[in-house]
């Protein structure tokens, strides 16, 4: 089985690979695409490439995402607290620090768990 990919660059340049495997594919895009973008290769296989820059705050749709939830519970979790965050500017603009998302997400996890031990939420887990 052949597979061919391929990568666009902001110059509009298409390359073009092709491997026996998804896998090998993949591979063989990042090295191409890691020597267009001058990033070293290791020996086996993988590329180097930088991390994206890390973000220190997320907005109330990126959050929504994260959750995979609307926009709407995310504004209700801020509005009472339950999510920490800050609002900057103007009247509905909110950002949230990506480690007070981690955070709650990991209270998150702690309480269902609890409701889960006290028998308070096994009704929904079964498939009836």
């Amino acid at each position: 089985m052949k597979i061919i990919g391929q990568i666009r660059s902001k110059e509009l340049q298409t390359i073009e690979v092709q491997a026996s495997s998804y896998e090998e594919g993949r591979q063989a895009l990042d090295r191409q695409n890691a020597r267009r973008l001058g990033a070293p290769a290791h020996p086996d296989g993988k590329v180097a490439v930088a991390d994206e820059p890390k973000r220190r705050f997320l907005t109330a749709e990126q959050v929504a995402e994260e959750l995979n939830v609307g926009l709407r519970p995310v504004r209700g979790l801020l509005k009472t607290g339950e999510l920490r965050g800050i609002q900057v500017g103007g009247r509905g603009l909110w950002r949230v620090g990506v480690q007070d998302l981690e955070d709650y997400i990991s209270q998150a996890y702690s309480v269902t768990a609890d409701r889960v031990a006290a028998g308070e939420i096994a009704e929904y887990l079964s498939d009836g």
